[in-house]
């Protein structure tokens, strides 16, 4: 009987090894397979009161952020932001929480990650810094009369180079020659001083640029070179950065504001066509009539675009399409004389051809607090015209709109393409803009490059409008990450 039981026990502990061991070896699994995906970049570990400091984080490739929330495990000294700012609020020491839902090769997982600072008040100024900078005594001498002597010749303009001839697609910023490739120009001397004999010019790296002794140029290809001029006396020797941007190294939208508004009136069929051969996509701007029908045109006030004194909302879609436009940029009007308000069917229609299938409409909701029914008809009729809405971005700047659409589950109102629009990117917006799933659609000065990567670390992207000039598309674009530029200018013709 007790060797029985001496053998039962035996096996009992067997097992028991064995299936601990097992245990231990799948908890280690699983934490390995959590290890390594993510990790802080923010590497300072001191931060001052009333100072902020913005959490950047950095992934594994393979990996897609859904979403990251930020809390602080001690609010009196350090507060967190929804896009992970940072601020030292007194004295003492300060962790925030980072939960990052992700997903790799289809699996859902969530990550925590903890960054911990010490909080400090600034210093102070000492007794001796106080003495140093207070305000010096008046002394009660009398002066010196001092005879003035002759005023300085003004110094010489310091000699520089720049573009001889500055468009949209070749300019100087800040001492820096920006180029598209494919653009020619050329380079001059500014201020050229006296002595300088004859002058010639040299380029570093000649398959970014072409370039001759006397200047002519061409952007060959997209990269970062500079110019060098010199004279044969040796009085002169300039040097210019260059960078070429080829917008085919760059993975960006480009959207046509108002269709091609420069060359056509804004929103009309034509200037929505020529939009669409020229750019990635267009945007166009809806309101209501007064039969509850969606015309096209940016500014409810007709006046601004016609004859008529009245606002869209008092006229029916027939009577809106009668209006002639008249107003606008004079170079459109001449070029196309004979526009009228278009319906958005219309322009669907137009959308909706083969050339087009790889195109984008982004559609303005230019009403307030427009009715379920009238959003539900929207997107019913976009869905009919269309057919695949894959390619359609429903925007607003009105939130109650776009939280609307997405209710509106039975027409995909939950999985249609939406946007935010905003002229400042806030953490208001941004949360938003997570809640909803939606791109933001923000005036090109009011976001950061730290809101960019917030809102790509949400799996979110970016557009900024209104892009003036191919300098700030490159900073965008190439620097700052931005996915989607909207402009009037052709930028990449």
């Amino acid at each position: 009987m007790k060797k029985k039981i001496s053998f039962i026990l035996a096996v009992s502990l067997l097992l028991t090894c064995f299936m601990g061991g097992n245990s231990q070896e799948i908890r280690a699994a699983k934490k390995a397979t959590s290890e390594g995906l993510f990790r802080l970049k923010t590497s300072k570990k001191v931060l001052y009161v009333g100072k902020k400091r913005r959490l950047k984080l950095a992934k594994a490739s393979g990996l897609k952020v859904k979403k990251i929330t930020y809390k602080s495990l001690n609010k009196k000294v350090a507060t967190v932001t929804k896009k992970g700012l940072v601020k030292g609020k007194k004295a003492g020491k300060a962790k925030i929480r980072l939960t990052i839902s992700y997903v790799k090769k289809g699996v859902k997982g969530k990550k925590k990650l903890y960054y911990t600072c010490k909080v400090k008040k600034p210093a102070s100024k000492t007794k001796a810094s106080r003495k140093a900078t207070a305000s010096p005594k008046v002394a009660t001498a009398s002066p010196k009369v001092v005879t003035a002597s002759p005023k300085a010749a003004t110094p010489s303009p310091t000699p520089a180079l720049s573009i001889e001839q500055e468009t949209i697609y070749c300019m100087d910023r800040d001492g820096v020659a920006y180029c598209l490739k494919g653009q020619a120009f050329s380079f001059k001397v500014k201020n050229l001083p006296e002595g300088a004999g004859e002058y010639s010019f040299e380029v570093e790296d000649s398959s970014v640029l072409q370039l001759d002794q006397k200047g002519q140029a061409l952007a060959l290809t997209g990269g970062q070179t500079q110019v060098t001029c010199t004279d044969k006396e040796g009085n002169l020797k300039l040097v210019y950065p260059v960078k070429v941007v080829d917008p085919d190294q760059m993975d960006f939208v480009n959207v046509g504001h108002r269709g091609h508004r420069l060359k056509a009136p804004e929103n009309t069929l034509s200037s929505i066509e020529l939009g669409l051969d020229s750019f990635d996509g267009v945007e166009i701007d809806i309101y209501l009539t007064k039969d509850q029908e969606y015309a096209v045109l940016h500014n409810e006030t007709l006046s601004e675009y016609t004859d008529s004194d009245k606002v869209v909302g008092e006229l029916t879609l027939e009577e809106v399409q009668t209006l002639k436009i008249t107003k606008g940029i004079e170079a459109a009007l001449e070029a196309y004389p004979n526009e009228h308000i278009p319906s958005l069917t219309q322009v669907l229609q137009l959308f909706g051809q083969e050339k087009y299938k790889d195109k984008r409409l982004v559609i303005e909701i230019k009403d307030k607090g427009i009715s379920p029914e009238l959003l539900e008809k929207l997107l019913k009729e976009a869905k009919e015209t269309v057919g695949d809405l894959s390619q359609i971005y429903f925007i607003s700047f009105d939130l109650a709109n776009l939280q609307e659409i997405r209710k509106l589950t039975d027409v995909g109102g939950d999985k249609v393409n939406m946007e935010y629009l905003v002229w400042e990117a806030t953490d208001e917006v941004l949360e938003s803009c997570v809640e909803l799933r939606a791109q933001i659609g923000c005036k090109h000065t009011g976001i950061t490059k730290e809101d960019v990567e917030f809102l790509h670390q949400q799996g979110l992207t970016a557009n900024v409008w209104i892009v003036p000039d191919l300098v700030k598309m490159y900073q965008y674009v190439a620097e700052w990450g931005v996915d989607v530029v909207s402009s009037d200018e052709d930028l990449v013709p």
